[in-house]
């Protein structure tokens, strides 16, 4: 049976990287896989960040009926135009969802240049639940009916298509890329400097507050936002780096907390999304915070100065977060070839 794994085309993002290592992983366990860029209408590259992964590229019309057809939720939308296929849904991202259905809705009939902000609108305020209901129609939308499988990233996603009635289901997670999993056995030894690094796309009004305790208590430390930086310039920032913080949404496991913590920086987190259970994001509880509380800035700053001013004793708090991370390679592996046998 051939697997082809639709996949937006020029991004290189967390999740295009993972459509291409689930191609990579079965072509390379000796299934017939492919990646079958988005839009249908052009033929596409590989972006070079991903040549590595050596995948076969195919075009729509090349899916034959009855092969297997894997769409990133945000897809959702797409499903009809696959009726004769076996169809799995993959949950990357619980917020893609909203977006993506939404903003797939609305741009029949937005001008282009306004469909960007109506996605962020969609992202922001449609109701998840409701989403779910238009998906589930017959008569022109796209029918959840007919996915043979609905795969989750994390358990986050899990519990939301359990609780919205949406199965079977079955777990294909993923791994960080094999530059930093190669570094967890053996740690950078660079001198460690007091650089709070973050992802400016990921909570911003909640780290903007972080940012400004940290000034009001005259804490030394250089808030640093990761943007703008090559692959190589990231590992080489967070090999340097004490902390990464996320106060994101977390709508499925997030890549950077991760490669931080492979590089050995110690991570804090707020409880949102993923990260409010402990099988997607393990940190111990001293390593998370509710951001949503009163004072919640002023907490954080409290574990912040915590770790900055102890750092080494900090570090080793994340070894069993550090194995666990080291080990979800071979597990994705092996779920890969499960579900497509």
């Amino acid at each position: 049976m051939g697997v082809y794994v639709i996949c937006p085309s020029g991004l290189t993002t967390g999740g295009a990287e993972l459509l291409h290592q689930l191609a990579a992983t079965l072509r390379q366990n000796g299934r017939d896989a492919h990646i079958v860029y988005h839009p249908f209408d052009r033929p596409c590259e590989t972006p070079a960040a991903y040549a590595s992964y050596g995948v076969s590229v195919a075009r729509r019309f090349d899916i034959p009926a009855g092969a297997a057809v894997v769409l990133p939720e945000v897809y959702t939308e797409q499903a009809r135009d696959f009726f004769d296929c076996q169809l799995y849904l993959w949950w990357l991202s619980v917020d893609n969802f909203r977006a993506g259905l939404g903003a797939a809705r609305i741009a029949r009939w937005l001008p282009a240049p306004l469909v960007p902000y109506a996605r962020a609108l969609v992202r922001q305020f449609a109701p998840l639940r409701n989403l779910i209901r238009i998906a589930g129609r017959s008569g022109g939308t796209a029918s959840l009916s007919q996915v043979h499988t609905h795969l989750h990233q994390s358990e986050f996603a899990r519990q939301f298509l359990e609780a919205n009635g949406l199965g079977p289901t079955a777990p294909l997670g993923d791994y960080i890329n094999d530059d930093y999993l190669d570094l967890i056995a053996t740690p950078p030894t660079v001198p460690r400097e007091n650089l709070i690094t973050f992802n400016p796309s990921k909570g911003a009004d909640k780290t903007k507050a972080i940012v400004a305790e940290l000034a009001v208590q005259g804490i030394d430390a250089i808030p640093t936002p990761i943007r703008g930086y090559t692959r190589a310039q990231v590992r080489d920032l967070l090999s340097r780096a004490k902390l990464y913080i996320d106060f994101g949404n977390h709508p499925g496991k997030d890549r950077i907390p991760r490669e931080a913590a492979a590089m050995g920086a110690c991570v804090i987190v707020n409880r949102r999304g993923s990260a409010g259970n402990v099988i997607d994001v393990p940190l111990p509880d001293d390593y998370k915070v509710d951001d949503e509380a009163d004072g919640f800035a002023a907490e954080a700053v409290k574990k912040i100065r915590a770790v900055l001013d102890d750092f080494e004793s900090h570090r080793h708090k994340f070894d069993a977060y550090r194995q666990r991370i080291a080990g979800e390679h071979d597990e994705f592996v092996r779920h890969a070839l499960t579900i497509f046998e």
